[in-house]
């Protein structure tokens, strides 16, 4: 199968592509994915794909996204892509770059259309009319004749980033990695290989054993807005605010960190371990799983700690990440509700198609599922006298599942905790990852040399995290955002004040008690009432009401987590694979 991908009118965001079929004397069929590997939501890719022409023989739809194919001496089949989706998961263009991954601008040809996507199918893709001025990023194999890949699983591994780039090589422990970035970042880039490097030696260092890539590329689009990674087998495709990513604002550079450490953990825990499930999809349908907790939330714990254990954060600023953290979690009703397991299970609709009161109903296997993967670190620690920990449990699952290519089932965790390292966690399982019991972090943080403090927020932009002088004197239960015409209402919190006034997504409140109400003002503003109740005036769909709101205390839902034990703190920072 030979792709040509040409750019000759990427100017107008379009990519016209050519594949050529080799003869068949069976029928055949061609499909566009409805969903990429790695985020569990349907995207209808095909919706993109345009002036589809065949030369040579008889097409017919299958499905929105599915052709079939009549028996041929040979045929091309063209189409266009309208690349126009500034993210990570799809295909985009503007007059500085264009990146797409496979699943949005490639076919896979099948002999049935419940042929998964490990094909073993070679496929060859050739580039023309790249701009001038234009470089290409992927780790995609690449030899005299242009780029191959040995399946269509392979194929849709490796991303392309193709533009006016600014890219950086380096190598650690004889594996070369690429910085490209869509324009030039305005961040240190000495320090960031620097920092890189001693977040890639940890997470070589966490797996042991040969590394599985010989090359890396983080991918990076800097934008005005927007923030995502999705990992491959060799390469991550990031999308970054290129003002967050600067000299003179060390969270949105150590955000970055974060996040190209969680997803160069993904080159091993999802890429080469990974559920049973998921291993062959077709990309047509959803697949359902439990697993996806195991796969984020052990990874989201992994990703701000790892660059704590490098030293590119100090301990008390990984203290700071924690407590958001946690801040998070005490703001979500729904994790009183919803399991991580029932989380990962409904992922493809209930996480991926949030509202603006889905926090009221589900729980995020990231966030949840990084805490729980903590409270699971610590019970290992203790069980075992501090000779056990997670970073056994991530080993043993790459030794007996990602080295030998077998997909894990569902009690995995459990499984290796009680038969590998003699640890029963059953109940522990049961509890927090199919039951919703609160976290027991009060109780297991002082074993790592830490306390929890819960406090009331101190206003709409605390976080948590920090200490705060004032706090709020009542509660307000809401996500709010500035409005021209006073403060615009995101999101509600069920059962906090603001819900039980009445007050919905999109309300905006322009006055309290007859006062202008403004986004800035707003914390001192509610800390000056008294009484029982206030009035609020809000516009709702251009309609002005009065709504009045009960005057309760502000509940705690904001916390700080303090280093108590220093020694503790460090020991526990400091990873057993070091």
């Amino acid at each position: 199968m030979q792709f040509t991908v040409d750019f000759s009118v990427i100017a107008q965001q379009r990519i016209r592509v050519s594949l050529v079929i080799p003869a068949s004397n069976e029928k055949q069929f061609l499909r566009l994915p409805n969903w990429i590997p790695g985020s569990y939501m349907l995207r209808h890719f095909a919706q993109h794909v345009h002036a589809f022409n065949v030369d040579g023989t008889q097409i017919t739809p299958v499905s929105q996204h599915e052709w079939e194919l009549a028996p041929h001496d040979g045929t091309t089949v063209e189409y266009e892509v309208f690349a126009n989706d500034l993210s990570v998961r799809s295909s985009f263009a503007n007059d500085v770059f264009c990146f797409f991954n496979g699943t949005s601008v490639f076919l896979q040809v099948c002999d049935s259309l419940e042929e998964g996507i490990q094909d073993n199918r070679p496929y060859r893709v050739h580039l023309t009319n790249v701009p001038q001025d234009w470089c290409i990023d992927t780790s995609m194999p690449q030899d005299k004749d242009g780029y191959i890949c040995s399946s269509y699983a392979n194929l849709i591994e490796h991303p392309m980033l193709i533009g006016q780039l600014d890219i950086t090589e380096f190598t650690v422990q004889n594996t070369q990695f690429t910085l490209a970035f869509s324009e030039s970042p305005l961040c240190d880039k000495a320090m960031l290989v620097r920092d890189l490097t001693a977040i890639i030696n940890h997470h070589f260092a966490l797996y042991e054993g040969p590394i599985p890539f010989v090359q890396y590329h983080f991918q990076t689009m800097l934008s005005q807005t927007g923030y995502g990674g999705l990992e491959h087998t060799e390469s991550t495709a990031l999308l970054y605010p290129r003002n967050e990513l600067c000299a003179s604002n060390r969270e949105g550079y150590e955000t970055f960190l974060s996040l190209c450490a969680h997803e160069l953990l993904h080159a091993w825990h999802v890429k080469r371990i990974q559920p049973a499930a998921l291993q062959n999809p077709t990309l047509g349908d959803v697949v359902n799983t439990e697993q996806l907790w195991i796969y984020e939330g052990l990874t989201s714990l992994y990703d701000d700690l790892s660059i704590a254990r490098a030293k590119t954060i100090s301990g008390a600023s990984y203290t700071k990440i924690l407590a958001k953290n946690i801040t998070r979690l005490l703001r979500n009703p729904g994790a009183d509700k919803q399991s991580i397991a029932q989380s990962s299970w409904f992922a493809w609709t209930k996480f991926y198609l949030q509202t603006a009161t889905s926090t009221n109903f589900i729980t995020s296997y990231y966030n949840k599922g990084g805490l729980v993967a903590l409270c699971l670190d610590i019970l290992l620690r203790k069980e075992s006298n501090d000779n056990v920990s997670l970073d056994d449990v991530m080993r043993i699952l790459w030794r007996d599942y990602g080295q030998t290519g077998t997909g894990t089932h569902d009690s995995v965790i459990a499984d290796i905790c009680r038969d590998t390292l003699g640890i029963n966690v059953d109940n522990f399982i049961q509890q927090y990852v199919y039951g919703t019991a609160p976290l027991p972090l009060l109780q297991l943080l002082p074993y790592i040399g830490l306390a929890l403090k819960i406090r009331p927020s101190s206003g709409s932009n605390d976080k948590g995290g920090d200490s705060a002088i004032t706090l709020l004197k009542y509660d307000w239960g809401a996500l709010c955002e500035q409005h021209s015409m006073g403060v615009k209402v995101v999101s509600t919190i069920e059962g906090r004040a603001l819900a039980q006034a009445g007050i919905l997504p999109n309300d905006v409140i322009i006055a309290i008690n007859q006062q202008l109400c403004t986004f800035a003002q707003l914390s001192a503003q509610l800390n000056r009432l008294n009484g029982e109740q206030c009035e609020l005036a809000i516009f709702r769909d251009g309609r002005l009401l009065q709504m009045t709101m009960l005057l309760h205390p502000a509940r705690p839902d904001t916390a700080e987590v303090d280093i108590i034990d220093q020694a503790r703190f460090e020991a526990w920072l400091s990873p057993q694979c070091n």
